[in-house]
């Protein structure tokens, strides 16, 4: 007997019948998950995300749970990248979370969506209006910034907060 949980969420080679039938279930559950209103955290639950740890954005079932987040979303990936990183949040907190972004990064695989994430999570942060104290931190920036990625997302968000929320004393 198939799993069909085991061709949903193993990558199958390219061109191959099997990844044809994967695509064809995965979006086949989506819908179902979409017509009960599943919350994003439902679903990464039920997909035993939650379980993943530090080989999250390893883990194909991710793939199934942000592509069901990008239906639940509309399309809209500002707002699904959003709600991913909220979700995430809820079962790591910031600097856990910043620091598995940060790792995927470094993986060309992963290093778009890792980036796109980052972004969104910089973005959460500022909505939350977390100092910045706090986020340099979290991005792992260490004295003065440099020209890092991270380096650059703290100098704008320092920018920013002070523009809108004022100087920092």
């Amino acid at each position: 007997m198939i799993n069909i949980n085991t061709i949903i969420g193993s990558p199958a080679e390219k061109g191959s019948a099997t990844k044809e039938l994967a695509a064809r279930l995965q979006a086949g559950q989506r819908s179902v998950w979409l017509s009960k209103w599943k919350s994003a955290d439902e679903v990464f639950n039920l997909l035993k995300l939650n379980k993943a740890d530090g080989k999250l954005f390893d883990n194909p079932q991710f793939t199934v749970w942000t592509k069901y987040v990008d239906d639940l979303n509309g399309g809209d990936p500002k707002t699904a990248n959003s709600v991913i990183v909220s979700t995430l949040t809820s079962h790591h907190n910031d600097e856990s979370l910043a620091k598995l972004i940060r790792a995927a990064k470094d993986v060309k695989e992963t290093e778009k969506m890792a980036s796109d994430l980052q972004n969104a999570q910089v973005s959460n942060w500022f909505v939350l209006k977390e100092s910045p104290t706090d986020v340099k931190k979290w991005l792992g920036v260490k004295g003065k910034p440099s020209n890092t990625a991270e380096g650059l997302l703290y100098e704008k968000y320092f920018n920013d907060y002070e523009k809108v929320f004022g100087k920092l004393e």
